[in-house]
């Protein structure tokens, strides 16, 4: 089984912090505990964003970001530069186009594995389940103070 080193843990932290700061002039916070065992938010609506990193040999980590509906509306707000009051594509084109920045970005920074992007895809609802074969995953809680909670979950496997 593959493991999260916590390497690709950092980088793609560090460039989920550097894209929202970057790009949206957001700041990101981490609190509570790494490896939360819960992954849905109070029964709200919730979006799920997904993409993958390939790498040598199948090795693939998937970058998960996954926020309540209202956490998602402003934070694409704020990429878009324009407001949005309502889940509509052009939030769940954000939500892709953000999630492919946050792996481009971390790719970048872990060069050696020659990783290759999936194409992201957004999933809608609150029991959204994912696992892969033999893989390991940490789910990071994260929060934006001018948007709200969100977690980032990371999953490897060979």
């Amino acid at each position: 089984m593959a493991l999260l080193k916590a390497d690709y843990i950092n980088h793609i932290l560090d460039s989920t912090g550097e894209t929202l700061d970057t790009m949206m002039d957001l700041k990101l916070l981490r609190y509570g505990s790494l490896g939360v065992k819960s992954t849905t938010f109070d029964g709200n609506q919730e979006i799920t964003s997904i993409i993958g990193l390939m790498g040598k040999n199948d090795f693939m980590i998937r970058l998960i970001m996954k926020s309540p509906v209202t956490v998602a509306i402003r934070i694409c707000s704020e990429f878009l530069g324009e407001t949005l009051e309502e889940l509509n594509m052009d939030v769940i084109d954000a939500m892709k186009e953000i999630v492919n920045i946050i792996a481009g970005a971390a790719a970048a920074k872990m060069s050696e594995n020659n990783f290759l992007l999936t194409l992201p895809v957004v999933l809608l609802g609150s029991k959204v389940s994912y696992s892969g074969a033999k893989s390991s995953s940490v789910f990071i809680p994260l929060f934006v103070p001018e948007c709200g909670r969100l977690k980032l979950g990371l999953t490897a496997n060979e």
